[in-house]
């Protein structure tokens, strides 16, 4: 991803270009508004950090500038304002606003994710339990500890790997086959954490929940930055790390399709030189056939062997 700050403060250029790089995104800064138009033009960046009075000039004349100049370019900017800042609701290049001073995950959850730039944002809807509590409630065999390698299954840890099917069921089989007392596996889900628990008959399997809203020991759909930190924070820390999401579906729908696979090309990235098997339960018929074919560029195919 590329990421153009502007501000006529350098050290905030410094701060938020070290966090940008530090997720693997390509920065350029700039100092004013000719120079942010002129470095747009040419480097084309997927998101413009704005200082809301960037060299005592109104941000919001960048927007024409860039319209009249940049042919063929779709303009994303979170803009940096004070609490004063008035933040115009109705300027579709306005896509999030983040308060100064702000914190790192603010930086990074605007990086993966654009939400409106409103100070309130409307409720989400409320999921419907109804999927989870089908699936859940089917009674099924309980998956056995394994005592097999992987690989006696066609799966090789460090390879990343989707299941595309209806619903998840072949991705927690998938799970199974890691043992744990080599590797450390943690499920990512929006159901409960019991429920997810009872389906292997055995113990040390992790779980983390993503919802609509961050508490506890949850991470919220809309804070993929956060989420982002949590799970390369678990890969790095775990030996053998295998992190299997069955819940694709919700990250998508709460984020659509290019911020939820801009999170799954870094967790496949192997930027710590650790080896990782990351894997997803993917719908059957939900992507196009360019995002399904992202998601093959970098995973395999999982088809389960019985």
């Amino acid at each position: 991803m590329k990421v153009l700050i502007v501000d006529d403060n350098v050290e905030v250029q410094n701060i938020i270009r070290e966090i940008a790089e530090k997720e693997g995104c390509l920065t350029r800064t700039a100092s004013d508004i000719k120079a942010a138009v002129e470095k747009i033009s040419v480097f084309r960046p997927d998101i413009v950090f704005l200082d809301a009075g960037v060299g005592g000039t109104d941000a919001s004349l960048l927007i024409p500038e860039v319209r009249e100049s940049v042919e063929n370019f779709e303009l994303k900017i979170v803009l940096l304002a004070s609490q004063s800042d008035h933040v115009p609701s109705d300027v579709p290049e306005i896509v999030k606003r983040v308060d100064k001073p702000f914190k790192v995950p603010e930086i990074v959850n605007a990086i993966y994710g654009s939400p409106s730039p409103a100070r309130t944002q409307p409720a989400p809807k409320k999921k419907k339990s109804s999927f989870w509590d089908r699936l859940f409630r089917r009674k099924k065999e309980k998956i056995p500890a394994p005592v097999k390698d992987p690989s006696a299954s066609g799966v090789t840890f460090g390879t990343c790997y989707v299941a595309f099917e209806p619903e998840p069921k072949d991705i927690y089989l998938f799970a199974g086959l890691f043992n744990t007392a080599e590797y450390d596996v943690l499920i990512v889900t929006s159901a409960k954490i019991k429920a997810v628990k009872e389906r292997f008959d055995y113990k040390d399997i992790k779980v983390k929940i993503m919802a609509d809203k961050a508490k506890a020991d949850v991470l919220a759909f809309s804070e993929l930055g956060t989420s982002l930190a949590f799970f390369k924070e678990f890969i790095n820390s775990s030996r053998n790390p295998v992190l299997v999401f069955d819940n694709f579906i919700d990250i998508l729908e709460a984020n659509g399709a290019n911020d939820t696979l801009k999170m799954f090309s870094v967790l496949l990235r192997d930027t710590s030189g650790k080896p990782r098997t990351v894997a997803v339960s993917v719908p059957d018929e939900i992507l196009s056939e360019k995002d399904r074919g992202i998601l093959l560029h970098d995973m395999k195919q999982y088809i389960r062997i019985d």
